[in-house]
């Protein structure tokens, strides 16, 4: 399992505003690729093969997992090989993906399906445990994450208060 890291998935990203303090690049979409992907994900849905789907929006593919992770109180341990660049992989904000869990008992049909509408389609791990570890890069429990996702914001207005 590989997932890509291309430079121009940063464009218009979080992590290259938060990061490097810079709101640049035009992110692109492929209409006809997200109405696949859209087409796929419905019908996963509608045929109860998939236990939930995120979109890969706001932060990308690691704050997706977070997102996931913290919602359901369960931990992620992914294993798959990232090519080019590492933050561009997990925090780039292209178009068209979802991250889906399912029981590996169903994942034929998964490939089935994705293979039907022409989607690319990767394994990223698994789930269990209360941490989230991603490669050699994030090795977090969800207890830690949880903290800084719901009290940061707080935070950050209370430090401008001061």
């Amino acid at each position: 399992s590989e997932v890509r890291g291309d430079a121009a998935a940063l464009s218009g990203s979080e992590y290259l505003e938060l990061v490097h303090s810079l709101v640049a690049g035009r992110p692109a979409i492929d209409l006809d690729r997200e109405a696949a992907v859209q087409k796929a994900c419905r019908r996963l849905i509608e045929d109860e093969i998939v236990s939930s789907a995120h979109d890969c929006s706001d932060g990308g593919l690691a704050v997706t997992l977070v997102e996931c992770c913290i919602a359901d109180g369960v931990g992620f341990q992914g294993d798959f090989d990232i090519a080019g660049r590492w933050d561009a992989a997990l925090f780039g904000e292209q178009q068209s993906r979802i991250v889906v869990s399912v029981a590996p008992e169903r994942l034929t049909e998964l490939e089935s399906i994705c293979g039907i509408e022409g989607v690319p389609w990767v394994v990223l791990g698994q789930t269990g445990g209360n941490s989230v570890k991603i490669s050699a890069i994030v090795d977090l429990s969800i207890a830690e994450l949880e903290d800084v996702w719901r009290n940061s914001f707080e935070s950050a207005v209370g430090q401008s208060r001061a």
